[in-house]
């Protein structure tokens, strides 16, 4: 995913602030983040930081260098940290 999509998905489930987090909704904003990028990965269509990178590197053709597309199934990690300060 992309940073942009990433910051937008995090900005909206903490809209309440972060006094009104827990760790529950932590866990729920990592399965939220990890469902949305297996859904751009089996995109075939999706514009994705992979097909991207991969495009720059691969000896493909010019149509797959010049509009990467697709994403990795296999490489989702998604780590939701929650800080609180103890008083």
């Amino acid at each position: 995913m992309w940073d942009e999509q990433l910051v937008a998905m995090v900005s909206r489930q903490v809209a309440g602030g972060p006094s009104a987090y827990s760790v529950p909704q932590a866990a729920q904003l990592a399965q939220l983040l990890a469902n949305q990028a297996f859904q751009n990965a089996k995109d075939p269509n999706i514009r994705s930081p992979w097909a991207v990178e991969s495009a720059q590197v691969s000896a493909g053709n010019w149509f797959s260098r010049m509009f990467p597309r697709g994403g990795k199934m296999d490489d989702i990690a998604v780590a939701v940290g929650l800080v609180q300060q103890v008083l």
